[in-house]
């Protein structure tokens, strides 16, 4: 699959993508900091998990 490619479809689409970074996950976690920047820079908003609120 494509890298980011569920991103960009949503954002085409009109959305605001947010990226809880306490999800994240990869086979090398060297790569973590790497996949949070890349998706920073692709106007996605990174939070934590704590900060999510109660709807």
């Amino acid at each position: 699959m494509e890298k980011g490619r569920v991103y960009k479809n949503t954002a085409k689409s009109g959305y605001t993508v947010h990226i809880i970074a306490d999800g994240i996950t990869s086979y090398n976690k060297a790569k973590i900091p790497e996949m949070i920047e890349y998706y920073t820079k692709k106007g996605c908003n990174i939070i934590k998990l704590d900060e999510l609120k109660v709807i």
